[in-house]
């Protein structure tokens, strides 16, 4: 009796044994095809990369160089530079924030009035100068106009007028190609683009502005700065007989560039300038002057109740005393010569 019973005890182990064989056989396996698995998905990822940075730079934005490279005025840049009196890339301004503006110190909030004391006063603290006023001031400024142009600077870099576009920087450099010396006043809007940068010159007369249109001075053209992403970085005025870049005006809330005398500018107070810069030539209805009595050049500060502000697309208020716009000017002439 004990026979059959051991043998059917063996059959029994024996039958499990198999089993727990093929299980451990089909779990091996199981996991062979996941690691498997896990490695194909992985390969696939890593070979996956760089298609999508590929795919990046095909979206890169594609502007529309459509303009004569023939043109007298930009002939000589061998196609890099476009003419156009037609709106091509910058028919709309770029919506941006502009960085250098401090706007809870500029801009007032819904509801803010304006204060008049501190750096908004009307008053400087030795109470030497009354900012206010219609009339014409005259003060004794002992500082020579060379002094103050000499700590001139635009993003912080200094910068010396008269003064060529490279000067602005590199991505400018072929607009000193530009002939503007065959420019046209008839002509009552251009622009030109850089094909290798996006970088945009214009020039726009206001229809109030065409009967004279160079402020009385033939050589004079004022003309508009922006970058391949449509945003106003500043003006520029060129002495057309010369090629050459004479003046900067900076406007607040609209240009990406800050122009600034001894690190005070654009967006900061008049009291705050008059501190690095000291006591003005003149106040001359709403502007500041610094020039020294000399005609070849001058420094003006003008101020105002608003200023048009990129980021938002409208003008604002701003507070007292700030400084809207800024000019720097100088012909590298004395009197006049």
């Amino acid at each position: 009796m004990l026979i059959p019973v051991l043998l059917v005890s063996l059959t029994a182990c024996g039958t499990t044994a198999s089993a727990g064989d093929r299980i451990g056989s089909v779990k091996e396996k199981s996991d062979k095809q996941i690691v498997k698995k896990i490695k194909k998905e992985q390969s696939k990822h890593k070979k996956s990369k760089p298609r999508k940075k590929n795919a990046k730079r095909s979206k890169k934005k594609k502007f529309n160089f459509q303009g004569d490279a023939n043109h007298p005025m930009v002939k000589k840049s061998g196609g890099r530079l476009l003419y156009s009196e037609a709106e091509i890339n910058h028919a709309k301004h770029g919506k941006y924030k502009i960085k250098h503006i401090d706007y809870d110190k500029v801009y007032l909030k819904k509801g803010e009035k304006q204060s008049k004391v501190g750096i908004y006063s009307n008053v400087t603290k030795d109470e030497k100068v009354y900012w206010k006023g219609e009339e014409i001031v005259r003060y004794n400024q002992t500082m020579r106009f060379e002094d103050i142009l000499s700590k001139a600077t635009l993003n912080g870099k200094p910068i010396k007028l008269p003064m060529k576009f490279s000067d602005l920087g590199k991505q400018f450099s072929a607009f000193d190609d530009i002939d503007f010396s065959v420019f046209d006043y008839s002509v009552h809007q251009f622009y030109i683009t850089d094909t290798k940068t996006g970088n945009t010159l214009r020039y726009l007369v206001l229809p109030e502005k065409k009967s004279d249109p160079y402020n009385g001075d033939k050589n004079n053209l004022t003309l508009f700065l922006y970058n391949s992403r449509n945003q106003d970085l500043i003006n520029v005025s060129v002495d057309k007989s010369k090629n050459e870049i004479y003046e900067l005006m900076n406007l607040l809330g609209m240009h990406k560039y800050k122009l600034a005398i001894d690190n005070v500018g654009i967006g900061d107070t008049l009291n705050e300038i008059y501190e690095k810069i000291g006591e003005p030539d003149c106040l001359l209805y709403g502007t500041v002057m610094y020039s020294n009595g000399e005609k070849y050049g001058s420094v003006s500060v003008e101020y105002g109740d608003s200023a048009y502000d990129s980021k938002r697309k409208k003008y604002l208020n701003v507070k007292n005393n700030v400084a809207t716009v800024i000019f720097v000017e100088n012909k590298g002439e004395k009197d006049g010569k």
